[in-house]
């Protein structure tokens, strides 16, 4: 099934059929959530390469977040004052998760193969 990743109401109705789907012994659903990445990739990306300046413009518009939250303002179900609230604190627990990653020891090369298995399934 596919459906559009930043309409979040439509991915909402795509998961709850497929639980639908799935409780009621039809198996399982594949949902496709397309969603464009509005930021370079990593770091070291410069998408200004290969994505127009009109492009790059545009794509706050393609936010899932903020599709949803104006929705909901418009529904009189966010204030502007909640919206703030929730994105704050949503900053807060990246930013204490980052904290704690990064007072985290980096791990040697001796486990640079746990978890990991061959196509065959075999552990390396």
């Amino acid at each position: 099934m596919q459906v559009d990743g930043t309409d979040v109401v439509a991915v909402h109705e795509a998961t709850t059929a497929a639980v639908k789907r799935a409780r009621s012994g039809d198996g399982p659903t594949l949902i496709e959530a397309s969603v464009e990445r509005l930021l370079p990739h990593t770091t070291d990306d410069d998408h200004t390469r290969y994505r127009s300046t009109d492009d790059i413009a545009q794509m706050a518009d393609r936010d899932p977040i903020k599709i949803l939250s104006g929705l909901l303002k418009r529904r009189d179900l966010l204030t502007d004052d909640s919206d703030a609230e929730i994105h704050d604190a949503a900053k807060n627990r990246v930013n204490v998760a980052t904290d704690i990653v990064d007072g985290e020891p980096y791990p040697g090369v001796d486990t640079m193969f746990d978890h990991v298995v061959d196509s065959v399934g075999g552990n390396l």
